[in-house]
């Protein structure tokens, strides 16, 4: 079949095609490496994370989408799909499908309404967040068997929340975010600043305290305090787990004063504590 073809998919024969239902887990992860998957539907989302060669992707009566590795979309409940590998390779892609419970409480806990994402929207991820998720993803698989699945659980609930923050900022940045923010917002992920206090974030942006907050929330639906938080933590997860640093230290470098505050912001958003981290981190390297 030509990827440039259109293929219909009408809703009067959809019930021939085979609908794919959640596992028991609310979020399930595997890879899929083989030459095509069957059409189907969904009743949950699913994320699907190109990781290797090229795809074709047919989505419902949509005209096909070519997808190269760092590119992935999303998938709503009822929507039918299809992926074929490109011609000169087998192509690889990692999916994360959740139920649709899951996904509205993580939405929620983010503050992201579901209206302000762009559902099965193609989207580049950055090398920091293709690195990042797909590190996140090779943890949880190396956890998958471990004798206590509340990690595997957490992880996968932070593999998620990454995901879907990630989705949002994209489909964010094709509604007119104006140029002053996109560029304020690159600053937060700097090293340089990621110790730095609120207050001392916002001569950064030139803009007053009430223009910034407004526009925080205009465009990406929490508050400036919330997307901060989750830049500090994210950096805090890959320094516990790809360092020796005492988690009191990594606190420190990143501006909290109070450890308590600091662990429970990190479980709040990982679903994980610090020392869990630390704790897979050192098994790893001993196995």
């Amino acid at each position: 079949m030509n990827p440039t073809e259109k293929t219909n998919i009408h809703s009067d024969n959809r019930s021939s095609f085979r609908r794919r239902s959640p596992s028991e887990n609310e979020i399930s992860i595997h890879i899929w490496n083989k030459p095509k998957t069957t059409w189907h539907g969904h009743i949950f989302y699913e994320f699907a994370i190109c990781t290797k060669g090229k795809l074709v992707h047919y989505l419902n009566d949509d005209p096909a989408q070519t997808i190269c590795e760092k590119q992935t979309f999303l998938i709503t409940p009822d929507d039918f799909h299809n992926v074929v590998s490109g011609r000169k390779e087998i192509g690889e892609h990692i999916n994360v499908s959740i139920t649709t419970s899951m996904f509205t409480h993580i939405c929620e806990f983010l503050h992201i309404s579901l209206s302000n994402i762009d559902f099965c929207k193609l989207i580049t991820l950055t090398d920091n967040e293709y690195a990042q998720i797909t590190t996140l993803i090779n943890n949880y698989f190396i956890h998958l068997n471990d004798k206590k699945p509340e990690k595997t659980e957490g992880l996968a609930k932070f593999i998620v929340t990454t995901l879907i923050f990630a989705f949002s900022n994209h489909s964010n940045q094709s509604n007119d975010i104006p140029k002053w923010l996109v560029d304020f917002t690159n600053q937060l992920h700097m090293e340089k600043n990621i110790a730095l206090s609120v207050s001392e974030l916002y001569p950064l942006s030139g803009y007053s305290q009430t223009s910034l907050s407004k526009a925080f929330r205009k465009y990406y639906n929490m508050t400036l305090v919330d997307f901060f938080n989750r830049i500090k933590i994210q950096y805090a997860y890959n320094l516990i787990k790809n360092t020796n640093l005492k988690i009191i230290s990594i606190a420190t470098m990143i501006g909290f004063d109070s450890l308590s505050h600091f662990n429970y912001l990190f479980k709040k958003i990982t679903g994980m504590t610090p020392s869990n981290v630390r704790i897979g981190h050192t098994r790893d390297k001993t196995n």
